[in-house]
């Protein structure tokens, strides 16, 4: 059995998994030969297309990572479209790992990741890891750089065991699904108990933060990432969910988890504001402040309800910046 598990759920993108691959080579090379044998990968392919493609992509780096000696690398097909979720979640029960990082296949492995994680993981046992809590890498969506980043090595930030690690947590990004390690028997406990399925939404990785902090094992933060996060994907949904998941999916998430005494009433309010940083953005898009998006499927009475003094500063401001974002861009076409 693996100490870590890389799971990386690809759906109809071979070209990018195969940069994401790359990235693990080079992150694998990285490690003693002793460390290699506690690593295994899996690929879950949700995919629809691109069969043989796949089928090409496996059979190179089959015997690359034989060669690494690592303890395995695994091809799961599940045969059609069972949502990114599903798939995620699907590859997390099967797993027979201690710890579980999911890997997009769109992102890719930081060169020191799993020489980090994997001394981090027997040192400390942790219930819960988090890169990137002060330096976060992200490289454009058509970039081939494979993961060396600025090539400064990363460090263990600090290590927490009360309570104050929830608030650190809620303080950050929640849903940096590549930055987050999972202990497996944790996130098979949460998924096995029928009150806490229904709460499985996008959002996920935060949940599944969230609750594996509510032990009193440790929370190991890392200064730098482990995965470099590619921005910018012309074909991902999430750039038209993506408000709706951040600005109202998610309050009600906190909500819930309040409920379930999961959250205190100071988390609770932390957790509903993390994400209103990118109220300022959305003064560009009155389309999705009025709720005129059919595509980003926002309810500007739950926007009112959740954020109600940014919701109104930013339709205020509306008006003004998207004239001036008009001219800007009328100003660069007669150009």
């Amino acid at each position: 059995m693996a100490l870590l598990e890389v799971l990386i759920p690809t759906y109809n993108r071979p070209h990018e998994l195969a940069k994401c691959l790359r990235s693990l080579e080079n992150s694998i090379k990285n490690l003693s030969h002793f460390d290699r044998s506690k690593l295994a990968i899996t690929i879950r392919n949700n995919s629809t297309e691109y069969f043989e493609q796949y089928k090409n992509l496996i059979d190179t780096y089959n015997p690359i990572f034989k060669n690494f000696n690592i303890s395995s690398f695994d091809y799961q097909f599940t045969g059609f479209n069972i949502g990114t979720v599903n798939n995620c979640v699907g590859g997390m029960l099967n797993s027979k790992s201690d710890y579980i990082w999911v890997l997009p296949d769109d992102d890719i492995a930081r060169f020191d990741a799993l020489s980090i994680s994997i001394p981090v993981i027997e040192k400390y046992k942790p219930d819960f890891i988090s890169g990137g809590c002060i330096d976060k890498s992200t490289i454009e969506y058509p970039s081939n750089e494979i993961g060396e980043d600025n090539k400064q090595p990363n460090k263990i930030l600090d290590v927490i065991y009360d309570r104050s690690k929830v608030l650190l947590f809620l303080r950050k990004n929640v849903v940096q699904l590549q930055e987050y390690i999972y202990k497996v028997q944790l996130v098979k406990n949460f998924l096995k108990n029928d009150k806490h399925v229904h709460l499985l939404n996008d959002m996920w990785p935060g949940l599944f933060g969230i609750f594996s902090l509510q032990s009193e094992k440790s929370f190991v933060r890392l200064e730098k990432s482990l995965g470099i996060f590619r921005k910018g994907d012309p074909r991902s949904e999430w750039r038209h969910l993506w408000f709706k998941l951040a600005l109202i999916d998610w309050p009600i998430i906190s909500e819930k988890l309040f409920k379930l005494g999961w959250l205190n009433e100071t988390e609770t309010k932390v957790s509903k504001a993390v994400f209103r940083e990118i109220f300022p953005n959305l003064s560009y898009r009155p389309d999705i402040l009025l709720g005129l998006n059919k595509k980003s499927s926002v309810n500007p009475f739950l926007l009112i309800k959740y954020h109600r003094y940014h919701y109104f500063i930013a339709l205020l401001k509306s008006p003004f910046l998207t004239f001036k974002e008009a001219v800007k861009r009328f100003k660069k076409y007669l150009k």
